[in-house]
């Protein structure tokens, strides 16, 4: 890229790459934490897949739904829906990674959801999660423990399945 030729403009993978790595390349040295992060916004923005529907025969061409920025240095992590108009994030410097810290979610369904306004830093609505994660760990090995117990009948349904194919397919 380069010279006197356009940016690539079409939706394929590689026009948008090179959209975004020659912005990318042209950043200036932004000054803030807030300009680096609307700098990528907007660089990702431009190299988004719009809504549309999908050309014939390129069904992998979905929807860009989400755009995310990482700050490594500040420890931010930055994210917007493309169906909001709201920047959300979370400064993990005010959430906790030590050990036997209790397992924490924050909620994008309901009353602080996107679609409600969730917005700006949300580092405190996070919420204790322990007990639902320990329920489902505990529902989760259960339910391996049944599918270990039921092996010979699936295998018995699997060869009942193939015995009926079998059968059709010589009555055709």
């Amino acid at each position: 890229m380069g010279g006197d030729k356009p940016l690539p403009g079409s939706t394929l993978a590689s026009d948008r790459f090179a959209r975004a790595s020659y912005y990318v390349a042209r950043q200036v040295q932004p000054k803030t934490q807030i300009d680096a992060i609307a700098a990528m916004f907007s660089i990702i923005r431009n190299a988004a897949q719009p809504f549309r529907t999908p050309e014939p025969g390129k069904p992998d061409a979905s929807q860009t739904i989400w755009q995310v920025v990482l700050d490594l240095t500040n420890k931010r992590y930055a994210f917007e829906s493309t169906t909001r108009p709201n920047i959300v994030w979370v400064d993990f410097d005010e959430l906790g990674f030590e050990e036997g810290i209790k397992v924490q979610k924050l909620n994008l369904l309901g009353r602080l959801a996107l679609e409600g306004g969730l917005a700006g830093n949300v580092s405190a609505e996070f919420t204790d999660e322990s007990k639902l994660i320990g329920g489902l760990r505990a529902a989760g090995v259960d339910a391996l423990e049944w599918v270990a117990r039921e092996q010979d009948e699936f295998a018995a349904v699997k060869k009942a399945v193939q015995r009926l194919v079998g059968h059709k397919k010589k009555a055709e």
